[in-house]
């Protein structure tokens, strides 16, 4: 992939363009260009955001960064049609996009879609009792796996399914607890309108589990599904993934939250699996194994390490879909892993919330290596700056500038990122997207 170009630097000039009222929208030509056909496998042309909140008491910023000059829509179906939809123009290495609450109508769903290039995008929200967010989606897997949920006295769970597209769908989901498979008539043959988002209540359906796991299997159609947990002090929102057979976790351990990793298993063959820990100090943790049921899903408990700054490599033998949860007495951060490791890295979205930031390099080889991070803001690019990942080691980075919107990370070789934010006792964890 070629070296990433961001947005417009005259930020505020744009965001100030982007509050302006929508214009009146022109019919759809046949194709869509708002309620797309096609979702290009392998490209970031159109990115789905499910879950956006922002009604007065909380607010969401969509961060949103292209490769290459160009400009892109954001619209907003909903009910079938197209409500607002906003416009930006891009040009070539300058910085990223901020949009602040672009609907305040609670929570929303959104397309992206990039006129000429690439782009990525993600979403953090803020205000009383919540701070939540992560990227938005980019691809479009035959299945998808949500796992990490619960449904425990006090606690929401909500699967959003989010049809952008200008045709019906249909989906089938599997429910897996520590039950097992789980039946229910509410969970099959869900039909989504073009246009449209379905919300399920999953605690309405399947109360009292500890570890409730979906899997969206599409019939007809394509959806883009997101997962909500509100346990009352705080919510975590984390996407949907397809399968791999390896999956890497920077920001799996944070101090003050008791991590569990969730591994999910569609197939009818069991997975045997492995897991790799690796702390800031480079030492040697003792892996874990064990087994996935065919179908089924696992919560390994991760409280009682050593260290609490740890990343995560996970491997199987067959195909498979995890995400970490962290909890503590008030606060809740979950997030998918990346089934592949790069050489250079986005995060988007660091600085956003007035606190300080953090990321997370995760070098699971075993060569140390250089990396250069570079902070990206509305007015453009800092001073580059430096730090040696040692080999099986995880490295962590303050972002302390409230103007920071995104960190461009490159490496000497391979490696995972991803990063989190705290404030006001919550607290989320978002992944990175690979460039290079």
């Amino acid at each position: 992939m070629t070296r990433l170009a961001f947005l417009l630097a005259a930020a505020a000039l744009l965001v100030a363009a982007l509050r302006l009222p929508a214009p009146p929208l022109p019919d759809p030509p046949s194709g869509g260009t708002f309620l797309v056909d096609e979702y290009r496998l392998g490209q970031a042309r159109f990115v789905g955001c499910p879950w956006a909140l922002s009604d007065g008491r909380r607010s969401s910023s969509y961060l949103v960064a292209t490769e290459g000059a160009g400009g892109f829509d954001i619209s907003f179906p909903e009910g079938g049609e197209v409500r607002d939809t906003l416009s930006g123009d891009a040009i070539e290495g300058i910085g990223v996009a901020r949009i602040d609450n672009p609907r305040e109508v609670g929570i929303s769903s959104a397309m992206v879609e990039f006129a000429q290039s690439e782009g990525a995008v993600g979403v953090v929200a803020f205000g009383e009792g919540l701070l939540a967010g992560d990227l938005c989606t980019a691809s479009l897997p035959a299945t998808w796996h949500l796992p990490g949920g619960s449904t425990l006295q006090g606690e929401e769970l909500t699967l959003r399914l989010f049809n952008p597209f200008t045709t019906d769908a249909r989906v089938d989901l599997w429910a897996l607890s520590e039950l097992g498979t789980e039946a229910s008539e509410s969970l099959e043959a869900l039909t989504i309108p073009a246009g449209r988002t379905r919300v399920v209540s999953l605690e309405g359906i399947l109360a009292g589990r500890e570890s409730l796991a979906t899997i969206v299997r599409p019939t007809l159609g394509s959806v883009i599904p997101v997962m909500e947990l509100d346990t009352g002090t705080d919510t975590a929102v984390w996407p949907g993934t397809g399968s791999s057979e390896g999956w890497e976790f920077p920001v799996a351990g944070v101090e003050g939250l008791e991590t569990s990793l969730v591994l999910t298993n569609e197939a009818s063959l069991e997975v045997n699996f492995v897991v790799e820990l690796f702390d800031d100090e480079a030492s040697v943790l003792a892996p874990l194994s064990g087994t996935i049921e065919g179908p089924g899903q696992v919560r390994i408990g991760l409280g009682g390490l050593p260290t609490p700054a740890f990343g995560i490599r996970v491997t199987g033998d067959g195909p498979f879909g995890a995400a970490v949860v962290g909890r503590s007495s008030t606060a809740i951060a979950a997030t998918t892993g990346t089934p592949i490791n790069a050489s250079a890295w986005l995060l988007l979205g660091p600085g956003t919330v007035p606190s300080d930031s953090r990321f997370r390099l995760l070098n699971a080889g075993v060569v140390d290596l250089e990396v250069t991070y570079t902070a990206l803001t509305a007015s453009g690019e800092e001073l580059p700056n430096s730090v040696t990942v040692s080999a099986g080691s995880v490295e962590t980075v303050v972002v302390a500038d409230p103007d920071v919107l995104g960190v461009r990370v490159v490496g000497s070789g391979p490696f995972s990122a991803g990063w989190w934010e705290e404030a006001q006792g919550s607290m989320m964890f978002a992944g990175g997207v690979p460039v290079g």
